[in-house]
């Protein structure tokens, strides 16, 4: 059943604005430039003369970090893996995902659905479900 609630809504925006602040745009601390997304940063710079740009680091929970150079000649690295922060900032992230996965399922969004578009804001990747236009149809 669809919520009559405006500041549902509302709710639901600023905690999909929280979410993907974590995610791009990353910016050179050199010169400034904006990587809007990773798609972004692979096009706009180039890998080291040594290698792929790619390298696994940690033995417990690997990870993968890519290294990029930015037209500027700084290294930009990013890590990709088991993001999954154990701290309190970490711990408010997962609580802010839960209580929006909670309010798109009561709302009328699928399970399914709503987790897999939570996860695009997360990664800073756009959804096309999750707009004000689309929002507006589950929680009318």
């Amino acid at each position: 059943m669809p919520m009559q609630n405006s500041a549902t809504l509302s709710e639901v925006f600023e905690g999909l604005t929280a979410l993907s602040n974590g995610a791009f745009p990353k910016q050179c601390g050199s010169c400034g430039k904006s990587y809007a997304d990773l798609e972004q940063l692979v096009a706009e710079t180039s890998t080291s003369e040594d290698g792929s740009g790619l390298k696994q680091v940690g033995s417990f929970s690997p990870q993968v970090e890519v290294e990029r150079i930015c037209s500027c000649g700084q290294l930009l690295t990013e890590t990709f893996g088991d993001r999954r922060s154990s701290g309190e900032v970490g711990a408010q992230r997962r609580a802010l995902f839960d209580r929006l996965l909670s309010l798109l399922i009561e709302g009328g969004m699928p399970t399914t659905m709503a987790k897999k578009e939570l996860i695009k804001v997360m990664k800073g990747q756009p959804s096309e479900l999750l707009n004000r236009d689309q929002l507006a149809r589950f929680f009318s």
